[in-house]
């Protein structure tokens, strides 16, 4: 199979449209984006063709997202939001209505920039999950409470077991998530919490959490470091299946991860991912119906480009910490494997330039596409979580009664 990537730029530098054509595919696919007055991604739509295969003006695409911001730049929401027919969807996802690019995704932010809730929803506008970041804390007092008066009007009391329940946030002091619980349609919620360590920054130490349907029931991920700080290894108590190790090279980059026999490599130069290849969890469908990890070939030495879709880039800002000697463009470097991308993290911060830097302080880093364009300097950036894989720990659920025998 082969591609062909054919760009059109506004005058923004902004990708317009991108065809794709297939050997085995008599047409092309063309994808269109539209920009907000910011130079926001505001929608992906995709061509459409008639009854015999002609393509359709753009007025005819199929909307596959549409993105709202708030006053800070964050998306608030993503997702074809109820644009979409059942029929595509199902050709789209190969009929999971909870795939990443079928739902719709609502966000809500605290003053200081920290994700509160996520709710999404399915094609069809149904419930799909909520994940509000913090943490309930629940105990129980025995107190003495009115149940009655006697006969001369006295009041009568009783030692009662009464719960009580208490809010917080689901972060830190230094802005580190800590705690969070997701609900999901069936009405189960998963509660979490996340420890950290101390190196020259904030690192996941351990990830813990249990089910509402089985909450004696932990499970915990657990991540090992060298002594530099060096991520080395994932382990989860309740499923060996998801233990990973890893090989860094002398600037921490992670080369190779190690799961259940299948070894995955990636070339990394000077902070520049040239390719990956071997064999690791597949991105599209990462797990089986047993939660135990679907394998597949990730060989890919053409990471530069990557199109825009409903699904990339995504919805959510990442942080950046300044240190000494960074500049605006190096940080773009970093962050989007582009340095002609600096002032997209200048508008987001409110910086006039270098000079505003200032070392020890957190910048938002807003969702861009970070490879629309290839140029001697693009690359696709080192992200360890694309080889490190999620650390969520397994979770027990509840065991089924075990019926058998049978009766007279």
């Amino acid at each position: 199979m082969r591609q062909e990537n054919v760009v059109g730029w506004d005058e923004s530098g902004n990708a317009i449209i991108n065809g794709v054509s297939y050997v085995n595919h008599a047409g092309r696919i063309t994808e269109f984006y539209t920009y907000d007055r910011m130079n926001r991604l505001s929608t992906v739509s995709t061509g459409a063709f008639d009854t015999n295969w002609n393509a359709l003006p753009s007025q005819e695409a199929i909307r596959l997202d549409t993105r709202l911001y708030d006053g800070a730049s964050r998306v608030v929401q993503s997702g074809p939001a109820g644009s979409l027919s059942n029929d595509y969807i199902q050709a789209l996802t190969n009929g999971r209505s909870d795939a990443n690019g079928a739902i719709t995704r609502v966000s809500r932010y605290d003053a200081d920039g920290h994700l509160l809730s996520l709710h999404t929803t399915k094609p069809d506008g149904s419930f799909s999950s909520d994940q509000v970041y913090q943490k309930v804390t629940t105990w129980q007092t025995q107190d003495q409470v009115q149940t009655g008066t006697d006969e001369s009007g006295a009041p009568i009391y009783t030692t009662q077991t009464v719960n009580h329940s208490s809010v917080s946030s689901g972060y830190d002091a230094a802005g580190n998530v800590t705690n969070y619980q997701m609900t999901d349609s069936s009405g189960v919620t998963e509660y979490f919490s996340t420890t950290y360590a101390k190196f020259e920054g904030y690192k996941e130490a351990t990830v813990s959490g249990y089910r509402s349907d089985n909450a004696g029931q932990m499970g915990t991920t657990t991540d090992g470091y060298d002594a530099n700080g060096d991520l080395i290894s994932v382990t989860d108590s309740t499923k060996g299946a998801n233990d990973r190790t890893f090989v860094n090279d002398a600037n921490g980059n992670i080369l190779q991860k190690t799961q259940q026999g299948n070894v995955l490599k990636q070339l990394v130069v000077d902070g520049q991912v040239y390719g990956t290849y071997g064999t690791g969890e597949d991105p599209v469908t990462p797990t089986n119906g047993n939660g135990d990890p679907n394998y597949a070939d990730l060989t890919n030495f053409n990471l530069s480009y990557q199109p825009i879709t409903n699904a990339y880039p995504g919805a959510s800002t990442g942080q950046y910490t300044i240190r000494s000697g960074d500049t605006l463009r190096s940080i773009a470097q970093q962050a989007y494997g582009d340095s002609e991308l600096w002032y997209q993290i200048a508008d987001a911060n409110e910086l006039r330039g270098d000079d505003d830097l200032r070392v020890g302080q957190t910048l938002t880093i807003p969702n861009r596409v970070a490879s629309a364009h290839n140029t001697s300097s693009s690359f696709k950036p080192y992200d360890p979580s694309k080889v490190v894989g999620d650390t969520t720990p397994n979770l027990p659920v509840p065991q089924q009664d075990g019926g058998g025998g049978c009766g007279g």
